[in-house]
């Protein structure tokens, strides 16, 4: 699983933090995007980010949707928060970056243009902690069994090391992980990025793992994870 650097977030980067709106792209928590970004505007967002909080919020831009009074297209509200990891500017001004998604964030107010980038306040979207939980129980409960069904769906020596880190992980986080490793569908990811609810949250990441295991059983000559397909657990890339 990727080593994950522990960030202290300044929450005052949450009062104007740059918008990256993406096609078909999700950032779950605790999870990876390699981006190649080339267009002007983003590589002076990136400029920005580098030299500030190195905070940006990555959201999907929607399909459908009427454009705000300034012209800009819809994006969803609920948003990945990432942090910059690595960046490398190449000499022609453009960027390879590794964006590591350290929480949800709820976009409350874009501000208007004042740059050729887009910005807004957030509010910062945070799972309670499990043991003061009303359904702590539950909650529970569902992650064990979604651990159980994860060693199903991966069963393969090689991912023995990472299926014992996966039950050391909270369950809400186990759900992001995971969701991340099986989910490609953007509306579905999308759908996992707004369940604010940890246990809802863990209940739709095990109907995609418990989809998973029905389409092996009608492929059953082929393992169900090889050598070169062990889990990739949230590492995307993207353009932009």
């Amino acid at each position: 699983m990727n080593e994950e650097m522990t960030i202290e977030l300044d929450k005052q980067a949450l009062e104007a933090v740059p918008i990256f709106p993406l096609p078909g792209t999700v950032l779950l928590p605790h999870t990876l995007l390699s981006l190649h970004i080339f267009e002007p505007r983003y590589r002076k967002m990136m400029a920005h980010c580098i030299e500030n909080h190195r905070i940006i919020a990555i959201t999907m831009l929607q399909e459908r949707g009427e454009p705000d009074a300034h012209g800009r297209p819809p994006v969803f509200s609920m948003a990945g928060l990432g942090y910059i990891r690595r960046s490398a500017k190449l000499p022609d001004g453009r960027y390879n970056a590794v964006i590591q998604g350290i929480a949800r964030v709820l976009l409350e107010d874009e501000h208007p243009p004042a740059q050729c980038f887009r910005r807004g306040q957030a509010a910062l979207i945070e799972d309670p902690p499990l043991k003061t939980a009303a359904n702590c129980t539950s909650i529970r409960t569902a992650g064990h069994a979604l651990q159980a069904l994860c060693c199903r769906a991966f069963a393969h020596p090689n991912g023995a090391e990472l299926l014992d880190e996966l039950g050391q992980l909270e369950p809400g986080r186990l759900a992001d992980t995971v969701a991340a490793t099986v989910i490609d569908e953007v509306y579905e990811r999308q759908r996992i990025l707004e369940a604010t609810d940890v246990l809802k949250r863990i209940e739709l990441v095990s109907g995609a793992i418990g989809t998973l295991l029905l389409n092996q059983e009608f492929n059953e000559t082929e393992p169900s994870v090889t050598e070169t397909n062990l889990p990739r657990w949230g590492i995307v890339p993207g353009k932009a």
